[in-house]
């Protein structure tokens, strides 16, 4: 049995987290240390040249963070930062701080996009985009999708532009070779045709509560996937799940 949430259960496992008393930047430090784990053990060469293209939510912060603790470990690192700096929130905010303090290059979409990169990590849009993306931000996907076609892509949590709940392209998707997903599986990257756009998933534990889920199925019936089937056929991906639900209290 494996549960798979939807983006807003995943939201509410990480507020109750922080209502224990855990710090956001913790979890982001941690969620950034799974990812650069997973890159450095599929790029073990620190010649590897890494661009991160962030976003200015907390998605954008775990990018921003991702490519500081790649630099720190000698690999040639740019932070594509795509936001606007106007509407980063107050984590993101902190981890660009302290990316410059540690002389980490901020690159904008057009400097990063001039030079060759050998691994791309996206983190422009979290599993809270329920949006069409459209203007600037479709044309960095696309630029990424295409232009660095054939280099590595990693996405941080969701790639960019799939709706975690359905799994719809949200106008435009990051194309990702792995994503490195947080807590649980999404909804999104198990249905098609979200499934195609997440490539391998891997899913990383960081502290979270899990409260949410076991009391939404306690007391308010919650429906949950227990996936029994995932296939490629021909014309896509075939997800076969079981849903359950509960009514009953303790």
């Amino acid at each position: 049995m494996r549960d798979v949430l939807n983006g807003q259960e995943m939201k509410q496992c990480d507020e109750n987290t922080m209502k224990m008393g855990m710090l956001s930047a913790v979890l982001m430090e941690r969620a950034a240390l799974s990812v650069v784990k997973e890159i450095m053990e599929r790029y073990p060469d620190d010649d590897t040249r890494i661009l991160t293209v962030c976003g200015a939510g907390n998605n954008g912060g775990d990018g921003i963070a991702v490519g500081r603790l790649l630099a720190l470990q000698g690999y040639e690192v740019g932070i594509c930062f795509a936001g606007n700096p106007e509407k980063m929130t107050t984590e993101t905010a902190r981890q660009m701080k302290i990316a410059k303090n540690y002389n980490v290059p901020v690159l904008t979409p057009e400097e990063a996009f001039q030079e060759n990169w050998d691994v791309i990590v996206d983190a422009l849009f979290g599993i809270g985009l329920s949006r069409e993306i459209t203007g600037k931000y479709a044309d960095i996907i696309k630029e990424l999708n295409v232009y660095y076609e054939g280099a590595g892509k990693i996405a941080v949590d969701i790639a960019s532009g799939i709706s975690a709940t359905t799994g719809e392209v949200l106008g435009t998707a990051f194309q990702a070779d792995v994503t490195v997903t947080f807590g649980f599986e999404k909804r999104g990257q198990l249905l098609y045709p979200g499934a195609e756009y997440t490539g391998a998933l891997q899913i990383l534990k960081v502290i979270l509560s899990y409260d949410y889920l076991w009391q939404n199925i306690r007391v308010k019936g919650g429906a949950y996937g227990c996936m029994s089937g995932f296939s490629r056929t021909g014309e896509g991906y075939f997800v076969s799940c079981l849903l359950y639900t509960s009514d009953a209290a303790d």
